[in-house]
């Protein structure tokens, strides 16, 4: 059974020496800006030279930030995903094509100063500018906790932030998804990018116990908190499937066409979890909500320098993880609440 991708990045050995095979999957990935340029030889969407013309392409925007709330933050939402699949590129051999991805959204810098919000991700798109472009928008940044005085709400995005819990005032719902809305043909036909983030409801009175809701995920909503005892952070929406699988070893140069045997590629078109929303905090860590499947980052265990990273997967655009205590005052750098990078993959077959 082929390998489903959670978050985790690892790589796999080659099979033994077999004889050359009559085509090639050409693989590219872009993890930062590049250009991809419409091939001169034959080419197809899936092996044996079936729907010649065409290509299979990825894109999603990168993830959101992580909220603040001394531990019981918002979830950061993940990227919007868009997966074409059978896809036409109306332009001639040759013509070169730009491809932009989106970095993941900062988490929130210091509860007193601000920005108590998760940043935004940034837009993944192949294409820009061209009408076969697409255009995949950032996860929205999880909320900030609702004391009267000293709360925002989550930002909608691809994937919505986390809602969070009321301290002495109501809970927030978490920010919407899909902002980039369903896609139509032209260019192609294809769901909504992303879900909204989970809400937050009342568990105070102040003093506790908080938590907030997990981060949209693209095949599913963030989990809303629960006014348990101690409370539990929500978990992260699921993320949504592509047949692409990015191996570690294959991360070397941006944009690089991998032409690799078909008979040695079934690992790199597994289905894999793209795009999964950051768990919502609570202020007890083990009921911490966790990251969704697709790179979304666990609320747990993080917040300060030597915090265990929780920030969504670059390369899958993953909402990052709500940081637990200490705070994250004065470690604007850390990498634990940042959201994951997006990315944009293009596979196709050509004669070897």
């Amino acid at each position: 059974m082929a390998p489903i991708f959670t978050g985790s990045k690892f790589g796999f050995g080659r099979s033994a020496a077999v004889a050359e095979p009559s085509e090639k999957l050409n693989f590219v990935y872009f993890y930062s800006p590049g250009t991809w340029t419409i091939p001169a030889d034959p080419f197809s969407s899936i092996p044996g030279g079936g729907n010649p013309g065409k290509v299979n392409v990825l894109v999603v925007g990168g993830g959101g930030g992580a909220g603040f709330g001394g531990g019981d933050g918002g979830g950061g939402g993940a990227g919007g995903f868009r997966y074409a699949t059978n896809y036409t590129i109306p332009a001639s051999p040759g013509t070169p094509v730009s491809v932009t991805v989106g970095t993941g959204g900062q988490p929130t810098l210091d509860y007193a100063s601000g920005p108590r919000v998760g940043g935004s991700g940034g837009s993944s798109t192949f294409a820009p500018g061209q009408p076969y472009g697409i255009s995949a928008s950032g996860g929205g940044g999880g909320g900030q906790i609702n004391n009267p005085s000293a709360f925002q709400f989550a930002n909608p995005g691809g994937s919505g932030g986390g809602g969070t819990c009321g301290e002495s005032g109501p809970g927030i719902a978490g920010g919407n998804g899909n902002v980039g809305g369903n896609v139509s043909s032209p260019p192609f036909s294809q769901a909504p990018e992303g879900n909204p983030g989970g809400p937050g409801q009342a568990i105070g009175p102040s003093g506790g116990p908080f938590a907030s809701g997990g981060g949209g995920g693209a095949g599913g909503a963030g989990g809303g908190n629960a006014a348990t005892s101690p409370a539990t952070g929500g978990a992260g929406g699921i993320g949504s499937l592509a047949n692409m699988f990015v191996s570690s070893s294959l991360v070397p140069t941006p944009g690089i066409i991998y032409k690799i045997p078909f008979s040695q590629t079934p690992i790199l078109i597994a289905p894999t979890y793209y795009a999964g929303g950051g768990g919502g905090g609570a202020d007890s860590r083990p009921n911490a909500g966790l990251g969704g499947a697709g790179g979304g980052g666990n609320a747990r265990n993080a917040g300060s320098a030597s915090g265990s990273p929780n920030g969504g997967t670059d390369g899958y655009g993953g909402g990052a993880g709500a940081p637990q205590n200490p705070r994250t005052r004065d470690v604007s750098d850390n990498p634990a609440q940042w959201g994951g990078h997006g990315c944009v993959i293009i596979t196709y077959y050509t004669p070897s």
